[in-house]
């Protein structure tokens, strides 16, 4: 019965991590793409500023 018990812990420590993984994978992938965006964004508004100079 205890070898059952330790199995059963291991599982849920193993869904448990894989999980967090995931969730920490999903954040850091939104926060690059967001990062990506503005990078666009400040190149649009430097092209905007240039002509409007001009």
């Amino acid at each position: 019965m205890h070898i059952y018990y330790i199995f059963l812990i291991l599982i849920v420590l193993l869904i448990s991590i894989a999980s967090f993984r995931l969730y920490v994978v999903e954040r850091f992938h939104h926060l690059s793409l967001n990062k990506r965006k503005i990078k666009k964004r400040r190149k649009k508004l430097l092209k905007n500023k240039k002509t409007n100079k001009i």
